[in-house]
């Protein structure tokens, strides 16, 4: 019974697929238009024999259907307008149902498409280039076949256009100013910003050390020192006293102390390691009877010229008595120490001479004076006979500065009086007129003056004195900071204009001991921006070897300040000649020289050199050649960045020349140079020739024992 019933099973799941089946077969031929009644076996097993035939005629019938929607398709493109030609052929191939005629249709319409794209882009770019470079626009339109274009490098000549139009519109000089002038603007608020920084951050430090007790003594020392005006009352000294005391509490409070010798034990008392460094300034005035200052700090730095003037020879008393007491008092100190002790010595060469290695610091630099002016006292004094240059003039002199060098021969002149007491009136008057027409004159506006006698005539200072007082108000004086004195009087001093006033009215002896070294050099140095000497005698009534030869016969015909300028013959633009650093220079050179320039080549300035500076009688430019190798990196162009900031400050005006600029276009990239001369007033042939003047320095003599006053 279980075996039939599983047969039964197996025979209906039979009929259930065959039923299946059937139902199968009926769509098929039905999708395929065939109708027919699959009631039985047989004819279900026939129909399947017509399923092939069904299946290929559905297939075709949905394939034809497919070409009717293309070819309908393709014809409505092909009556739209404008249409393209190659449509056509391709309608045609889907009518005659040709799959090779359709395959080269449609590889004539891709071609179409392609040129059309083409046709587009070259429209585009046709508006792109009549906008930019309509000139070559013209030329391929005009000769689209020439065979030379194929020939060209179009991008490169493309990409050489670019860079040249970026070097016109971005490199050049009214683009460079315009920078400088904000970097400028940019440095000075800067400093004004730093500057009050540091003073907001001083007084800070100042605020947060002081303390209740601190300002409790500074205004006692306030209170004291206002107590002791003229300093000539009785109790005058209780009051300094009990100042000094008030400051020696309120010290702590400071950390910087700014104070006149003379006054620095009126507030401080002289203890040990009172502080941690003292600076001495003008220490070559500064004699041993100032040794305390040694004792009062572990550390001291002293600024001086032992060219400049030292204290008087009988400050201490004779030079004899002091050695005898030196040898009473100091005998168990080295004689070599022990006699460097004398009336004569100061606090700068004490030191100097016990300085070891490392401790002596040379200051060459010199920015107080106009090189015509200081190149006088570097050449007499500060040569150091190895060839050195002395010292190196940092000022600069514009175009409306004052004639730095003038002299006035007096007439008629006589002296009255003897060695102190010496004065000459007649070179004082006219000393004090031309003083009264210079206050006068507007180009001397807001200047300072200084009047500077070369002999220690108090006679002749107090005259100068009536005059001024007689011709000038009191606050006109002291508007223009008018002052007279000797040379030691002006030291640590400086004035816009210096009158010096030589005093002699007969040829005198002959003059070159240390102390009239240093009262000259004192004297001449004290001017910034022009120096005038007034003399009762010619050159040809003063001695060979005398100061006076020197700086008279400097002033009247002073030798070039600006260095020789080679000729055009010896320099060429293909050998590297001396002194130039390259070909570069050399050729920058050139032209600037072909204009009549007067150009030096490798200028000193400070521990540099200047490639070029063109000079004339105005003032001076420098140009710095940046060539392609020393100049291309950032680090290079920074270096130049902080030294033209330093020229700058010290008065330079700089011009930088483009090695690759001056390349493509010289007169372009010298165009600023041109307009920098002619706004500065350099003008062509405006400077002398160095070999014009005959003047030289004279040889010192060291013999202090030399008759003539000493200029103190």
């Amino acid at each position: 019974m279980l075996s039939e019933l599983a047969d039964n099973a197996a025979v209906l799941h039979l009929v259930q697929q065959l039923g299946q089946a059937r139902d199968a077969c009926a769509a098929v031929l039905g999708a395929g238009g065939i109708l027919l009644r699959l009631n039985d076996l047989p004819s279900f097993l026939g129909a399947l024999d017509l399923l092939p035939a069904a299946r290929q005629r559905l297939m075709l019938d949905q394939a034809g259907a497919r070409v009717d929607e293309l070819h309908q398709q393709v014809a409505e493109w092909t009556e739209r307008a404008p249409a393209c030609p190659e449509l056509s052929y391709l309608l045609s191939a889907i009518t005659r149902r040709d799959v090779d005629g359709y395959a080269t249709g449609l590889g004539e319409v891709r071609a179409a498409q392609a040129e059309q794209h083409d046709e587009r882009r070259m429209l585009a770019l046709s508006r792109t280039l009549t906008s930019v470079h309509p000139e070559l626009l013209r030329l391929l339109e005009q000769e689209p076949d020439d065979p030379v274009w194929r020939e060209r490098d179009i991008p490169s000549a493309w990409a050489w256009s670019r860079a040249q139009s970026f070097v016109t519109a971005h490199r050049n000089a009214a683009e460079e100013r315009r920078l400088l002038e904000e970097f400028e603007t940019a440095e000075d608020r800067l400093r004004h910003v730093t500057a009050q920084l540091v003073g907001l951050e001083a007084t800070r430090q100042c605020m947060r050390r002081m303390t209740d007790d601190h300002q409790r003594n500074l205004n006692t020392y306030r209170g004291h020192m206002s107590k002791i005006g003229a300093g000539t009352g009785k109790k005058a000294n209780e009051f300094r006293r009990a100042a000094r005391a008030a400051m020696n509490k309120a010290q702590d409070a400071v950390p910087a102390w700014v104070v006149p010798l003379p006054n620095l034990l009126d507030n401080i008392a002289a203890d040990r390691n009172r502080f941690d460094v003292i600076i001495v300034d003008e220490a070559s005035q500064v004699g041993i009877e100032h040794l305390y200052l040694l004792w009062m700090a572990p550390r001291v730095i002293v600024v001086g010229d032992d060219k400049q003037c030292t204290p008087s020879a009988n400050a201490l008393g004779q030079i004899d008595a002091v050695f005898k007491a030196n040898d009473e008092h100091l005998a168990e100190i080295d004689p070599d120490i022990r006699t460097n002790l004398t009336p004569q010595a100061n606090l700068y060469d004490l030191l100097t001479n016990r300085s070891g290695k490392g401790a002596l610091v040379r200051l060459r630099e010199h920015f107080r004076c106009v090189p015509e002016i200081i190149r006088w006292a570097s050449d007499q004094f500060y040569q150091d006979g190895s060839g050195g240059s002395g010292l190196i003039a940092l000022r600069e002199r514009s175009g409306d500065s004052l004639p730095p060098l003038r002299v006035t021969k007096v007439d008629g002149a006589v002296i009255e009086g003897k060695d102190t007491r010496k004065r000459n009136e007649t070179e004082a008057r006219q000393l004090v007129r031309q003083l009264v027409s210079c206050l006068d004159d507007p180009a001397y506006a807001g200047k300072s003056f200084g009047i500077v006698v070369l002999q220690s005539a108090v006679r002749h200072v107090q005259l100068l004195e009536h005059l001024i007082n007689e011709f000038v108000s009191p606050e006109q004086q002291q508007e223009r900071k008018i002052r007279v004195g000797t040379a030691p009087n002006f030291q640590g001093d400086e004035r816009d204009v210096v009158f010096l006033s030589m005093v002699v009215a007969d040829p005198p002896s002959r003059t070159t001991s240390t102390s009239f070294r240093q009262a000259y050099n004192v004297a001449v140095s004290r001017a910034k921006d022009q120096l005038w000497l007034f003399t009762s005698v010619g050159l040809d009534q003063l001695k060979s070897g005398d100061l006076r030869t020197s700086l008279l016969g400097y002033m009247l015909d002073p030798p070039s300040v600006f260095g020789d300028s080679p000729t055009l013959e010896q320099v060429g633009e293909h050998r590297l000649v001396e002194p130039f650093g390259s070909l570069f220079e050399q050729r920058v050179f050139l032209e600037v020289r072909r204009r009549g320039y007067h150009v030096v080549p490798q200028y000193p300035v400070g521990r540099k050199t200047l490639d070029l500076v063109v000079v004339g009688e105005a003032g001076r430019i420098a140009v710095e050649c940046d060539g392609h190798y020393w100049h291309s990196g950032v680090s290079e162009q920074e270096n130049d960045a902080r030294r033209d900031r330093e020229l700058a400050r010290m008065g330079w005006q700089t011009l930088r020349i483009r090695e690759s600029e001056f390349a493509f276009d010289p007169d372009r990239e010298l165009g600023a140079v041109w307009r920098a001369l002619e706004d500065k007033g350099i003008q062509p042939g405006g400077a002398a020739d160095p070999g014009r003047s005959g003047w030289s320095p004279v040889e010192l003599i060291d013999d202090d024992n030399e008759q003539g006053d000493s200029g103190e």
